[in-house]
C-alpha cells in the first residue's frame, strides 16, 4: 500500500476562457505578455501540481486533521477485513500502511519460523508475530532522522529455550520475553513505554504472560543481550547456548 497525503482529491479547472489571469501565482505581476508567453505560461502553471490554486483547493477539501481522521478511518476498515483492529489513533498511519503491505507474509512467516526452529544449520526466521510488532512500532521513513533505527525489537518465546523434555518446558511454553532497544533517539518516559507494551500485549494471546527489557543503543545490556542471543541463533540444536539466554532473561524478569 502506497502513502497517501490526499483523503479527498479536488479537479482543477483550467478550461473557463481567459480564467487563468484571475489564479493566484500565474501573473501577479501584472505583466504584459505576448501570445507566446502567455502560452508558455499558461502550460508551466498548469504543469505545476503544487500552483498556489492547486494548494488552496486541497486545503479547502480537507484540513490536515480531516485527512488524519478520513486516512484511519479507511485503514481500520481495510485492516478489519483480516481480523485486526487498532481504533482510533493509537498506531499511526504510516505504521497501518506498512501492516497493510505485509499482511500476507505473516502466516508464512509464522510457520517458517516454527519449522526452522527445528533444523540444525537453518537460518533464523522471524515469527510472524515478531515482524508484525516490528511494523506496528516503526519510525516514518519518511521524517528526517540522525539515525535510522536498525533491528529494535526481539521477541524471544521462552519454549524455545528449553529442551522438549525438560522440566521447565510447561512453565516456560506460555512465557515470552520482549526486547526493545530505544529507537526513538529520545529519553524513554513511562507513559510511552507502557503504551508500546499494552499495544504489544494486545497483539499477544491473553493466555501468554509477557516480559518487557528495555534498553538504550549501545549500552553494556543490549551488548550482552546481543551476545547471547547471536550465541543461540547461530546454534538452536545446542543446549547451552539457549540456557544461558533463558537464564539470563529470567535473572532480569525472576
Amino acid at each position: 500500500m502506497q502513502p497517501q497525503t490526499q483523503a479527498y482529491f479536488v479537479e482543477p479547472v483550467y478550461a473557463v476562457p481567459e480564467v487563468l489571469s484571475l489564479l493566484q501565482g500565474y501573473n501577479d505581476e501584472n505583466l504584459p505578455l505576448s501570445r507566446e508567453d502567455e502560452l508558455s505560461r499558461a502550460e508551466a502553471y498548469r504543469a505545476d501540481l503544487a500552483n498556489p490554486y492547486r494548494r488552496q483547493l486541497a486545503e479547502l477539501a480537507e484540513s490536515p486533521q480531516e485527512f488524519a481522521q478520513r486516512r484511519h478511518r479507511l485503514l481500520d476498515h481495510m485492516l478489519a477485513r483480516f481480523g485486526e483492529s487498532f481504533p482510533g489513533d493509537a498506531v499511526a498511519i504510516h505504521n497501518k500502511e506498512n501492516l497493510l503491505s505485509h499482511l500476507a507474509e505473516f502466516g508464512y512467516l509464522r510457520a517458517a519460523a516454527a519449522a526452522s526452529s527445528a533444523i540444525s544449520g537453518q537460518p533464523w526466521r522471524e515469527s510472524g508475530l515478531e515482524t508484525k510488532t516490528a511494523l506496528l512500532l516503526q519510525p516514518d521513513s519518511s521524517e528526517e532522522r540522525d539515525l535510522e533505527p536498525d533491528k529494535f525489537y526481539y521477541l524471544l518465546e521462552h519454549g524455545q529455550l528449553v529442551p522438549p523434555d525438560g522440566a521447565d518446558q510447561a512453565s516456560e511454553t506460555l512465557v515470552l520475553s520482549h526486547v526493545l532497544v530505544n529507537w526513538t533517539g529520545n529519553p524513554l518516559s513511562q507513559a510511552f513505554k507502557d503504551e508500546v507494551e499494552a499495544l504489544i500485549e494486545n497483539q499477544c494471546g491473553a493466555h501468554l504472560l509477557n516480559h518487557f527489557l528495555w534498553c538504550e543503543p549501545g549500552s553494556a545490556l543490549q551488548a550482552d543481550f546481543l551476545r547471547m542471543h547471536g550465541d543461540w541463533t547461530v546454534n538452536r540444536t545446542a543446549a547451552e547456548p539457549a540456557a544461558n539466554l533463558l537464564t539470563w532473561l529470567k535473572g532480569i524478569h525472576p
